[in-house]
């Protein structure tokens, strides 16, 4: 189980949300705060490949917005 906020300035910080704040979604990336969001309800119930797929694909979406800023 993931504490309900993570972060090292390394890796973007990770919250769980209530998962009516993520609009019908598992997780997002918010470039703004550079912070991922996961619903609350998925990463209680979730298989632990399904919830590494929903942090690496945000986790992705972190890497290519500090890629693309640097420009």
């Amino acid at each position: 189980m993931l504490p309900s906020t993570m972060g090292s300035g390394v890796l973007p910080r990770i919250e769980l949300v209530d998962a009516d704040t993520l609009t019908g979604v598992n997780g997002v990336y918010a470039q703004a705060n550079d912070t991922i969001y996961l619903s609350r309800s998925f990463v209680e119930t979730a298989s632990d490949d399904a919830l590494r797929h929903v942090v690496t694909e945000e986790l992705g979406h972190g890497i290519d917005a500090r890629i693309n800023s640097q420009r």
